[in-house]
């Protein structure tokens, strides 16, 4: 069995944006449900291998989803979560600010909803998923991440080893 659990604190020109980031994998598991309970964050999920699986969202009206990369906006009551014993991503707490800047959305637009991410982002959802899945170690993802979302802001970041690469939009 494998299970890693990876905190990451964005640089600073990006927290009023970005809380957190957490990345996690886990194979050989058992399947398993848990709950995405209420935070005062809006939730950006990039998934590394199999595609991330809601069985109840906080909006009864929303059907049962899978999602590549999730958008889901704040809410009051869990989502249920499932998986089959594998699961693997990089999960952000967005700001209301940073749901503004990063997602061109107020945090209110997205209440309750939890959307797949080229609904929210368009093709930069699979252009942040392809860059994150080549990367080969937690710091590279996240300097991947880091520095995808300081572009889409329009942010520099200092220290960084130059431009990312074409940025979609």
């Amino acid at each position: 069995m494998v299970s890693e659990a990876v905190r990451h604190r964005p640089p600073a020109a990006l927290r009023p944006l970005v809380a957190w980031y957490s990345g996690y994998r886990e194979t050989g598991a058992p399947p398993a449900r848990y709950r995405g309970l209420p935070s005062p964050w809006l939730t950006l999920i990039v998934t590394l291998d199999d595609p991330l699986m809601i069985s109840t969202h906080p909006d009864p009206r929303q059907p049962a989803s899978q999602h590549q990369v999730l958008v889901g906006g704040l809410h009051t009551v869990p989502a249920l979560i499932t998986h089959d014993g594998r699961q693997s991503g990089i999960q952000l707490g967005l700001t209301p600010l940073g749901a503004r800047v990063l997602l061109g959305l107020p945090a209110g637009a997205l209440a309750t909803l939890d959307l797949e991410g080229d609904e929210v982002l368009g093709r930069f959802a699979a252009e942040l998923q392809d860059r994150v899945r080549t990367a080969s170690s937690w710091a590279g993802r996240f300097a991947v991440v880091d520095a995808l979302l300081a572009a889409r802001a329009g942010l520099e970041l200092p220290g960084a080893a130059g431009p990312a690469g074409p940025l979609v939009r």
